[in-house]
């Protein structure tokens, strides 16, 4: 590690006030900060050798050094104003030009003195409250832990860490930050003893001893949170385990891909058929348990009465603290949210519960979460990969349901089948697989789209209600993501055959369903 680089990570505070000095904070001088940073870190391996916050254990850690923290916006506040610039007299009794960015107050070991007419003085900074993603998994926590040892030391040290924390957080530039943003950010750190706990609470009037405050110096948003690099390899073929049920694998790994970078296209899944009896012997708990080792954020949600009634589902404004209270649907982009309807009893949902159902529904279907600032609501944005568990039909709106029709009810056979072949090598694979699928650019060529159009003429003259406009999408969806599945980027007639193949035999084992009677009455979906 060179001197310079070593000196920015472990004292930056005095690399800003040596290039302070040297500007005599001229206009501007804080842009020079930040090139200077990036002309430090200009690579990721670089980037690697900063500490991570929370995994890094707090005695690893000291006061005013850099810090890495991936994190998600909870709330913004009021922008705060502070004095930017002061002078100071040194040993001979001259005045110097002192800084207070990138810091909470102004250095108490000098005399410093203000000048109250100037409007040099001033200066404004954004605050927002940030935690750690939520829904973040074990193994992600662990990879970038060792990441940055190795690098750092070339060695394999102790991987055990927290995957949880929360800080106030402060940008001297002016930027725009959405809530449930997912950032990768290179942050002064302002306190070194100071336990990091994700209470999902927006604190920002407790101590720094509680959240830490930390000075941003370099932010960006995240492609995505796999700490892995990109590798495609094939998808291993584990239809004989997983009860001989290649329609339930298939459907199960192009809803993995799903959630591109932009929202278009959502491919909300819904696995019904799953008996009372498989139910019980543990068949929904054994799946999350899996998609937890492949997804890097995962989130349950049993949809009981008792939860639907008193759950914070989305996030409420609470102007008696002028804080913004997180909800459930608070979450990162292409989180996986799988929901469990199979724990549903015979009940009454209340208002409460009516409208919590109701918000989940919409992000189901529009990607949209109703903030409630109780006087008015805000939609904003979300990119969150949806999958409901169910015995019948679900509530809930879903792009695609595919029914199980296992070929034998032993589920811990089943998945003791397949966790056995999930070697760390193997799972590193499929994350690997699973994100750059997801990430590939498709394209859809001019010929393929006059390919298509000819395709829903011909089906629509065949059946008129087999082949619905709303059907027609849906396999331009399921075609999209088996494209991708296979590693093309752009789509062919033959991949959209195989869709509408796969998606006929789905549908044919919902027709030749009897549905059971519903639980509950579902609301309207808009």
């Amino acid at each position: 590690m060179s001197q310079q680089l070593e000196q920015w990570i472990k004292k930056p505070l005095e690399a800003i006030d040596i290039l302070f000095g040297e500007l005599q904070g001229q206009k501007g001088w804080t842009t020079k900060i930040l090139e200077k940073v990036n002309e430090c870190f200009h690579s990721d391996t670089l980037l690697e050798q900063v500490p991570c916050i929370p995994e890094t254990p707090l005695h690893e850690l000291q006061d005013g050094q850099l810090v890495r923290f991936r994190c998600q916006v909870q709330d913004q506040y009021e922008p705060e104003y502070f004095i930017g610039n002061y002078a100071a007299r040194n040993k001979n009794g001259e005045l110097e030009k002192h800084t207070s960015f990138y810091r909470e107050t102004i250095d108490q070991t000098v005399e410093a003195e203000f000048d109250a007419a100037s409007s040099e003085n001033l200066a404004q900074r954004s605050v927002c409250y940030c935690i750690s993603l939520p829904g973040q998994q074990p193994w992600v926590s662990q990879t970038l832990l060792s990441q940055t040892r190795n690098r750092a030391f070339n060695g394999a040290l102790d991987v055990s860490c927290s995957s949880s924390g929360s800080c106030k957080r402060t940008l001297d530039d002016e930027t725009d930050q959405m809530e449930t943003d997912h950032l990768s950010a290179t942050d002064l750190n302002e306190e070194d003893s100071c336990p990091m706990e994700d209470t999902r609470e927006p604190a920002a009037k407790l101590p720094p001893s509680l959240v830490p405050r930390v000075h941003c110096l370099q932010h960006r948003p995240l492609a995505h949170t796999n700490p892995l690099l990109p590798v495609i390899d094939p998808l291993p073929s584990w239809s004989a385990d997983a009860w001989g049920e290649p329609q339930f694998i298939f459907y199960f790994s192009v809803h993995k891909k799903n959630m591109d970078m932009n929202v278009h296209g959502q491919f909300p899944l819904n696995i019904s058929g799953i008996t009372p009896e498989l139910a019980s012997a543990g068949f929904t708990r054994r799946l999350y348990s899996l998609l937890q080792r492949l997804s890097t954020h995962a989130v349950m949600l049993p949809l009981t009465i008792d939860n639907l009634n008193k759950m914070p589902v989305v996030p409420k404004k609470d102007y008696s603290s002028n804080e913004l209270r997180s909800g459930l649907l608070q979450l990162p982009r292409h989180t996986l949210l799988c929901v469990d309807e199979t724990v549903m009893q015979a009940g009454q949902l209340d208002a409460t519960g009516v409208r919590n159902l109701e918000q989940i529904g919409n992000v189901i279907s529009n990607q949209q979460c109703k903030y409630d600032f109780q006087f008015h609501h805000i939609e904003m944005p979300t990119n969150i990969n949806v999958l409901v568990l169910s015995e019948g039909k679900s509530l809930l709106p879903s792009e695609s349901e595919v029914v199980l029709r296992p070929a034998h009810d032993d589920v811990d056979k089943a998945f003791t089948s397949v966790e056995s072949k999930l070697t760390e090598e193997v799972l590193e694979s499929l994350r690997k697989y699973i994100t750059l699928a997801r990430l590939a650019d498709y394209r859809m060529p001019s010929h393929i789209q006059e390919f298509l159009q000819d395709e829903f003429v011909k089906a629509r003259e065949r059946n008129k209600e087999a082949m619905s406009p709303e059907r027609f999408h849906s396999l331009q969806v399921l075609s999209r993501l088996l494209c991708k599945s296979c590693g093309e980027l752009e789509l062919t007639p033959e991949i959209w055959h195989s869709a509408t193949v796969l998606d006929d035999k789905r549908a044919e084992r919902i027709t030749a369903l009897q549905r059971p009677a519903a639980r509950i009455s579902a609301p309207a979906f808009r």
